[in-house]
């Protein structure tokens, strides 16, 4: 499976885990909105990620680009559990489609504290 075939309508289904450290990223815990906090936070919050993006720029192949995500359905909502800091990174300079993502489906994971954001 890979991210994306309708590329907005992809990405708005896209959650980052929502634990307490990405909530200063983006409080919505949605994918498209982190992008919008890499150039207004203090550089120390969102470091690693720019590094990421660095990495990325420099060589595509640089840094892992396989995924683990959770959702309920193989429609959505997808929760990133692995890898999103470099989800972020490569979205920021729009290669996050065609990513190889290793997918799992169910809908238990609606009770989770680290799902609570994309039900």
């Amino acid at each position: 499976m890979v991210f994306g075939r309708n590329r907005r309508e992809r990405h708005e289904k896209i959650f980052i885990i929502s634990s307490n450290d990405w909530k200063i990223v983006t409080p919505t815990f949605r994918l498209l909105d982190s992008l919008n906090s890499l150039d207004n936070l203090d550089e120390s919050h969102v470091k690693n990620i720019l590094e990421k993006r660095e990495i990325y720029k420099k060589d595509i192949d640089g840094l892992d680009r396989k995924f683990i995500v959770v959702s309920p359905s193989v429609e959505g909502n997808f929760i990133i559990i692995e890898g999103n800091k470099r989800a972020v990174a490569l979205l920021s300079i729009d290669k996050l489609i065609g990513n190889q993502i290793y997918l799992g489906v169910s809908k238990k994971r609606e009770g989770y504290f680290w799902a609570r954001h994309s039900q």
